[in-house]
């Protein structure tokens, strides 16, 4: 009876411990828990190219729709500006973003973390479709012997979604707020193949052909989301291979419409490519969207099997990640590091077809872990070559880049663990130490990722971390300096930026920041000498030019700035800050209209509170001061209880002979600031008017 017992609560748990909805609430739980220390991580790297440095584009989302208009809008450089096509999905999520909390950094923090479990929940779905093509696993009514593999299947799933979701290695891709192109074209990818498989697996029409319909539109998504979809469609045929039967012509034109969806990335390449220069080709075009023109293709290959072994290095002992890695570069095939990679790496695949023709030849009860471990070893490959092939892009290794190669990884080491358990460990009582050692993995996985993420949650610390582990990279030491620079610790900023310029002194970055310091200490001639070595390094910077112009300004020195102004404005038409200065110095010198079109132009790009009190202010030299006080009202809504503009309004209406508005505003005017010299000499002048309108 006692013995009943004890088997009827062992069977209870088990049931619990294997059943979808313990294991979605646990992913769920513990995805948000290992980045609950990221929400204010800020703006970093590459993020502000496509966030903080674009934001005319983030406010007006629709222009992506328009190729031409997005790509003459977008303030991003040349070099990345192929990915405004490429990635307009991705670029749509942060405009949603910015629309809903403008800069603030937790909202984006919010919908990454949001995706990347979305996307361990999404490969559990899928772990467990592909097991469920397997045909005793098909149907309703299992026998105990089917229910248990049933359950071992949801199990191993389990295991995979929560190693993706707690893995280290994905806080690149996820911490990393621009890296949203690597996690939500996963997230299309992954549910393009399960729409595609529920489909497949479906006997009912409506179902099949909705399902297929749903494949085909995530497909197109993910290809808007980043390049690395490309693969998709091999994926898909990689499915129909491994795990799927049926006549070849049907399965051929099943696969054919999500083939035709490839050429959504190369056409969109070329376009961004003819918009640009007027020409270009696939390989060119490739090769500069975010390019490495010093890098030859044998060179850039070459390096890669060293690359992809580091790569599974991370994945297998995630220590000492870096966002910058100083990586070597390999010139010869026969260098022994390359040969032995290679080898390494020729021995997996060939491991992959193994498991793929060992799985045609054991009996059919045990095929499906050989058919998934195999199945994951060529996702990993397939889906990493776009990043890791040929052609030369911008860093020959970031992390990021394995977020989607991951999931191929982790379903073939949870299935080659199986395959272990029930083949050559057969028999034995390891089957009582598998999930404890599991969950210690897990557990030890997340405290990783919880570890890495703190590195990110400031600046400084994540530039020191990349210093510490790349210290040849002048591109690191001069982030760092910017990062002190940025968190206003001055004193450490000029101690590294004299060890960069030490190092490299002609540094574009450091002279930029060096000239942003001496502006801080009004130091303004030295700024020039800073900016304008910053600009003999890349005359593309209209925020070292814009900065330049208000040096100048400064120091009276007024047509060197408004051509420093132009030629901002001339590579960056949305710098609002640059009209608005430009208008200020034309309005000081009397050009008033001049100075009105420009403000004009300033708050058509943003509504800003300097653009419309500044033309309040020229509307009034010209006498048109219901102009005038619409300005000046407007102003106010940006910026209320500002005394100055109450006082300017209080003076508009008294030239306008409105008396009675005239002395709320400026009484207004008097009570936020009593010392407000303007208001209170118009005051007097009313007084004297029109003394009558005090007493009323």
């Amino acid at each position: 009876m006692h013995s009943s017992s004890n088997v009827a609560k062992e069977t209870r748990l088990s049931n619990f411990l294997g059943s979808s909805l313990f294991h979605v609430a646990l992913i769920i739980i513990l995805g948000f828990s290992v980045y609950s220390n990221t929400f204010q991580a800020p703006f970093e790297f590459d993020t502000p190219k496509y966030v903080t440095d674009n934001e005319f584009l983030l406010k007006n989302p629709s222009v992506l729709f328009d190729a031409a208009s997005a790509i003459e809008a977008s303030s991003i450089s040349d070099t990345f500006k192929t990915g405004i096509l490429t990635r307009r999905v991705s670029l749509l999520t942060f405009a949603l973003n910015y629309q809903l909390h403008g800069l603030e950094v937790y909202g984006y923090h919010l919908v990454n973390i949001l995706v990347h479990v979305i996307n361990g929940l999404l490969l559990y779905w899928l772990f467990v479709l592909l097991a469920r093509t397997d045909t005793p696993l098909r149907g309703g009514n299992l026998s105990v012997h089917q229910n248990n593999k049933a359950l071992c299947c949801r199990m191993a799933a389990f295991v995979a979604g929560m190693l993706f979701v707690t893995h280290p290695i994905q806080t690149q891709a996820v911490t990393y707020i621009v890296q949203r192109f690597a996690s939500l074209a996963t997230l299309f990818f992954l549910l393009t193949l399960i729409f595609y498989l529920t489909s497949t697996l479906s006997k009912k029409a409506l179902t099949k052909y909705g399902f297929y319909t749903a494949a085909l539109l995530t497909a197109i998504m993910a290809m808007l989301s980043k390049e690395i979809s490309f693969t998709l469609p091999s994926v898909i045929i990689l499915i129909e291979v491994i795990f799927l039967k049926g006549p070849l012509l049907q399965r051929t034109m099943k696969t054919f419409p999500f083939l035709i969806t490839m050429g959504i990335i190369p056409y969109n390449i070329l376009k961004a490519k003819s918009l640009m220069t007027g020409t270009g080709n696939v390989t060119t075009a490739m090769s500069t969207l975010a390019g490495n023109p010093d890098l030859s293709n044998l060179d850039y290959l070459f390096t890669q099997f060293r690359v992809i072994v580091t790569y599974l290095r991370l994945l297998f002992l995630p220590i000492r990640q870096n966002l910058l890695y100083d990586y070597p570069i390999f010139h010869s095939f026969l260098s022994p590091q390359v040969v032995f990679s290679f080898l390494l790496l020729l021995a997996i695949v060939s491991g992959g077809g193994w498991l793929w023709y060992r799985s045609t030849k054991v009996s059919v009860s045990v095929a499906l872990p050989y058919r998934l471990a195999s199945f994951g070893i060529f996702w990993f490959f397939i889906t990493l070559s776009v990043e890791s092939s040929i052609i030369p892009i911008e860093s020959v290794i970031y992390e990021h880049r394995l977020y989607l190669p991951s999931v191929g990884f982790f379903i073939a080491i949870v299935s080659l663990a199986v395959i272990v358990k029930e083949v050559v460990l057969s028999g034995s009582k390891v089957d009582a130490l598998l999930l404890p050692f599991a969950a210690l993995l897990i557990i030890t996985l997340a405290g990783g990722t919880y570890a890495r993420n703190n590195v990110w949650r400031e600046r400084s610390s994540l530039w020191k971390d990349v210093v510490t582990k790349s210290p040849g990279s002048i591109k690191s030491q001069s982030n760092l300096a910017k990062a002190y620079y940025i968190e206003e610790k001055f004193v450490e900023f000029e101690k590294q930026a004299q060890l960069v310029l030490s190092l490299a002194p002609t540094s574009n970055n450091i002279n930029f920041t060096l000239g942003q310091n001496a502006m801080r200490k009004e130091q303004y001639q030295s700024a020039t000498i800073f900016f304008k070595e910053a600009l003999s390094e890349d005359l593309t910077n209209a925020k070292a030019w814009y900065l330049l112009g208000i040096s100048y300004q400064e120091l009276k020195r007024h047509s060197d700035a408004i051509d420093c102004y132009r030629k901002a404005l001339k590579i960056d038409k949305s710098d609002y800050k640059s009209y608005i200065n430009l208008a200020e110095i034309y309005h000081n010198q009397g050009q008033i209209q001049r100075a009105i079109d420009l403000y004009v132009t300033a708050k058509g790009i943003k509504d800003t509170f300097q653009a419309r009190y500044s033309l309040g202010l020229a509307y009034v030299e010209i006498g048109y001061y219901a102009d005038a006080i619409n300005e000046y009202m407007a102003a106010l809504k940006l910026k209320p209880g500002h005394s100055r503009t109450y006082g300017s309004l209080g003076t508009a209406y008294y030239y306008l002979g409105e008396h009675e508005e005239a002395l709320v505003a400026l009484e207004k005017a008097l009570q936020l600031d009593p010392s407000n010299q303007i208001a209170l000499s118009n005051l007097k002048k009313l007084k004297r008017i029109n003394p009558g309108v005090l007493k009323r």
